[in-house]
């Protein structure tokens, strides 16, 4: 049964303690002002739901209008606690500007908020707005994050400041593929215990040769995934890992992807040697390292076996630098 703009209407009358919304792939592949995701019904819906809503997804459809979703959020949505607008495209390649201190005021306890792959920007509102603006001090989860081959650069560091100011409990950021947010931005972020963090194919990378390493140093100690592939600077990937080997007294990494990077066997090594806690190493087109270890290693039992390998001797360091994975 398919969704249209009259069966979304009634929802709120049939069901009157409702608190979460989940709209997502609803109508992926056409925008209409009769669908079930239109700007119309979506604000609609947001409007008679009041303040009940704290859950809203309408991630994945196409549709126009999304600023007007957002401003009724602002409006009517005070307990919002989840907002997923990931993955949404337009019938044209403009962004979609929105305004942020407005949501910030109206949706105050916004811990979870995604949009990665959508085209959304932030509109210029005037510098006393932005700083009167409370920001979201309860952010835990942020992602913006883009995919690099479209045309689409991301956000940049003006904007994600403007929506981090105050986010000191945030724990997840994934701006992969921006290619405007540099290092000494993130540096200056007033959370200091990131868990989950996704910078591959960002201009962090490259912003500058020392950047990447201190982001590591700064959440070193709390991070349980780091995804930094794509970073093609050799010194620049190294040292982010030694990074993370002078902090081999708090780490808690799981996870750590490092797929598409010039990362040397020598600072891989001393990780593998002081982090027991891996469970998950993309190792995939590393060009730096020998035939045979550029690959996926899926388990705590993989990456240990990995270790062994490299004890034993096992790869020839004459194959480091060749393109050819296994």
């Amino acid at each position: 049964v398919k969704l249209n703009f009259e069966d979304v209407k009634y929802v709120p009358s049939l069901f009157p303690s409702l608190e979460r919304i989940d709209l997502s792939l609803v109508s992926p592949s056409t925008a209409s002002s009769r669908s079930a995701v239109s700007s119309t019904a979506l604000s609609d819906l947001i409007t008679d739901m009041g303040e009940k809503l704290t859950h809203f997804n309408m991630s994945s459809n196409k549709m126009a209008g999304l600023p007007f979703v957002f401003k009724a959020l602002s409006l009517h949505s005070k307990n919002l606690t989840f907002l997923d607008v990931s993955n949404i495209s337009t019938t044209s390649r403009d962004t979609i500007l929105i305004n942020i201190e407005k949501l910030a005021k109206g949706c105050p306890k916004l811990r979870i908020f995604r949009s990665s792959n959508t085209m959304l920007g932030l509109n210029e509102t005037p510098v006393r707005e932005q700083v009167q603006s409370p920001g979201f001090p309860l952010l835990e989860e942020l992602t913006i994050g883009v995919d690099q081959r479209g045309y689409f650069d991301g956000m940049d560091d003006g904007q994600i400041e403007r929506i981090l100011k105050v986010s000191e409990n945030l724990r997840l950021l994934d701006i992969r593929g921006c290619k405007g947010i540099s290092d000494s931005t993130l540096v200056r972020l007033p959370c200091w215990d990131i868990e989950y963090l996704y910078v591959a194919g960002c201009s962090v990378t490259s912003s500058s040769r020392d950047g990447l390493e201190l982001l590591v140093k700064k959440w070193a100690r709390t991070l349980i995934e780091l995804d930094i592939g794509l970073t093609s600077d050799a010194r620049t990937v190294d040292w982010a890992v030694m990074a993370l080997v002078e902090n081999a007294d708090s780490l808690k990494l799981r996870k750590l992807h490092l797929t598409g990077t010039a990362v040397s066997l020598k600072p891989l090594t001393k990780l593998l040697n002081c982090c027991d806690t891996l469970e998950c190493l993309n190792l995939t087109s590393c060009r730096a390292l020998p035939r045979g270890m550029k690959r996926m290693y899926h388990s705590r039992d993989d990456v240990a076996s990995l270790k062994k390998d490299i004890e034993d001797g096992k790869f020839d360091l004459r194959d480091a630098g060749s393109d050819d994975d296994d």
